[in-house]
C-alpha cells in the first residue's frame, strides 16, 4: 500500500523564485489497485510520480510504502 499525507513539494525551496508544485496532497493506493493520474499541464502529475518512484524529494508531509516511512534525505 502507498499512503501519502499532506505532501508538499516546492522547487527552489526557501529561495526567492520558489514554486510550489504540490500542496497538501493526500493519497492512498491499496495493494492491487490501479489508478490514473490526470490533470492539466503544470498540475504536478510528473512531480507526484517522481516522488512516488523515489526519484525526487519533498519538503513536508508523510509518505509510506507498506507502512515503511519514505523520505529521501
Amino acid at each position: 500500500m502507498i499512503e501519502i499525507k499532506n505532501l508538499t513539494k516546492t522547487y527552489n525551496y526557501k529561495k526567492s523564485n520558489a514554486f510550489t508544485a504540490l500542496k497538501d496532497i493526500s493519497l492512498k493506493i491499496e495493494d492491487g489497485e490501479m489508478l490514473a493520474i490526470i490533470g492539466k499541464s503544470g498540475a504536478g502529475k510528473s512531480t507526484l510520480l517522481h516522488i512516488i518512484g523515489c526519484i525526487d524529494t519533498f519538503e513536508k508531509g508523510e509518505y509510506s510504502i507498506d507502512d515503511t516511512d519514505v523520505h529521501i534525505a
